[in-house]
């Protein structure tokens, strides 16, 4: 699993993966009281994604 110190890491690689795979499970924390979350959590469901910088 993928954590966001993982993503903020130097180490940190880009993930490849093909439409009509399964997107890879990462861990976030909840906006609304930090506590981490998977994308695992939503198996079966839709999720919107949504990515947002501001360089």
């Amino acid at each position: 699993m993928t954590t966001l110190a993982d993503l903020q890491s130097s180490r940190a690689q880009m993930v490849n993966f093909k439409v009509g795979e399964s997107f890879p499970s990462i861990v976030l924390p909840n906006a609304d009281n930090g506590r981490a979350m998977s994308l695992a959590d939503f198996h079966g469901q839709k999720v919107l994604l949504h990515i947002f910088a501001s360089w």
